[in-house]
Parts: C-alpha cells; sequence; structure tokens
C-alpha cells in the first residue's frame, strides 16, 4: 500500500476514535438550519405585500361599481330635463320661421282663441272666425312659438256645412243666440252647437255652388242668390217672418 494512502486510513481511524470527532464532523451540517432560520421569515414577508389579492380585487371592482356615477349623470339628466329641440320652438313664443309650413290637426277650442293641435292660430285670415271644436284643418303659415301666422286655411272635415249665428228658435231649436255649424247636404245635421250671448245681428256663412245654398235648411235659406258660387257670408235682419239676408262679403276658397 502507498504511504499516502496509509497515512489516510491512519488519520481517518483517529478522527473515530476521538471523543469531539461527532461536533466537529457536525459543523458543516449544523450551519445550514441557521441559514435557513434566517431566510425564512424574509420570504415569509414579502409574501403578503405582493400577492394580497382581496385588496386589489376588492378596492377596484367597488370603487368602479359602487360610485355608479357615470351612465346615471349622463343618460337621465341629459334626457329628462327636456333640454332638446322643443326649447325655442313651442315655449317661448318668440322664435319666428320664416319659411311657410303646412300644419294639419284638429281645433280643440273657438271662440276669443282659436286652438289648433297646440298652436294658436293669430292673423287677418277670415276663416278664423269661423272654425269650430272638432274640425279638422290643414294651415299653412309661419311658426311663431307656440303660435301660427296663418296665411291660409283649408277645412278638410266636415266636408258640407253651414255656419248660423242667431236665435236658436230660427232653425227650430229652444235657448237663446247660438252658434250653430250644420253639416250634411241640406243642413238637416247638427255638427256643433254653441251659446252666443251678446250678439244681435244674424250671420249666415254657407257655400253657394250651381244654383242652390250647401248645408243650408230650407227655413234659413237666403231668397236671393249671391253674384257668383262659392263662399259667402251673409248678414241678417230679423222679422216676424224670419231673417232676411245680405251677401256681406265673399270668402276664399270653393265649395269642394
Amino acid at each position: 500500500m502507498p504511504r499516502w494512502m496509509r497515512a489516510l486510513v491512519a488519520l481517518l481511524l483517529l478522527t473515530r476514535l476521538l471523543p469531539g470527532g461527532a461536533l466537529a464532523a457536525g459543523a458543516p451540517v449544523a450551519a445550514a438550519p441557521a441559514y435557513a432560520a434566517n431566510a425564512g421569515p424574509q420570504t415569509d414577508a414579502a409574501g403578503p405585500a405582493l400577492h394580497d389579492d382581496d385588496d386589489g380585487g376588492d378596492d377596484g371592482g367597488d370603487d368602479g361599481g359602487g360610485g355608479g356615477g357615470h351612465d346615471d349623470d349622463g343618460s337621465d339628466d341629459g334626457h329628462e330635463n327636456g333640454s332638446g329641440s322643443d326649447d325655442g320652438h313651442e315655449d317661448d313664443g318668440h322664435e319666428t320661421y320664416d319659411r311657410q309650413y303646412s300644419f294639419y290637426g284638429q281645433v280643440r277650442w273657438s271662440g276669443e282663441r282659436t286652438i289648433v293641435g297646440n298652436r294658436e292660430l293669430v292673423g287677418d285670415d277670415p276663416w278664423i272666425a269661423y272654425l269650430a271644436p272638432g274640425m279638422r284643418l290643414e294651415v299653412k303659415g309661419k311658426a311663431q312659438g307656440s303660435r301660427i301666422l296663418v296665411t291660409e286655411i283649408e277645412i278638410k272635415y266636415p266636408t258640407a256645412w253651414a255656419y248660423y249665428l242667431g236665435p236658436a228658435q230660427v232653425i227650430g231649436l229652444e235657448g237663446g243666440w247660438i252658434r250653430a255649424w250644420l253639416s250634411g247636404p241640406v243642413g238637416r245635421g247638427l255638427f256643433k252647437l254653441l251659446p252666443a250671448a251678446g250678439e244681435t245681428t244674424p250671420v249666415l256663412v254657407a257655400c253657394f255652388e250651381r244654383g242652390s245654398w250647401r248645408s243650408v235648411p230650407l227655413g234659413l235659406r237666403p231668397d236671393a242668390p249671391p253674384p257668383t258660387d262659392g263662399w259667402w257670408r251673409l248678414s241678417g235682419r230679423l222679422s216676424d217672418s224670419g231673417v232676411s239676408w245680405t251677401p256681406a262679403a265673399r270668402l276664399p276658397g270653393d265649395c269642394e
């Protein structure tokens, strides 16, 4: 056996026989747990700071969803306050459109003010004074806020009618003075009936065509024909025998 091998074997035998040999041989093994004990707390402390999923998820979701300030503020305020196209057209009564338009609507009120749909008719058109609630019209004119400055009125319904202002008994009704819209070819129907207090002069508005008065009852018809066919306003004079009529003005439009 070489000399160096014999020396190595002798050294190993010697260390096994010495009393402190166990501590000397175990020193490197004891050092490892000491290092791990120091490193362990550092790793554990860093863990929660880097992986706090609860805090991150809840904060993000609650702040974004719980506030709810975007959908409500945007859509509700914009629509419920009514700040759209209605402003300045129908409510303020001042804005005017220079172009002429055709408006279609039903008369809701007539008298001192005539309301068609949600607009008041204003102007010098002679037909405004003889419109009845329930009539359907085509009105040409300019919009002025909630009003229409009328340039032309065409009555679409009823198609055959006449207007009478005077004592009720003249047309076979009871009561004082009335405003009556007679309907049908010979005026046997009654389209509308309204009181007319304070009036003193009878008025008849009717259309004369082809030698006869449309929608005028026999006892109410004028004796003499007008100069031309068309719509006429006649002024009446009361007598014991009834009413005598005189043509007062030609109104625009044809009987059809």
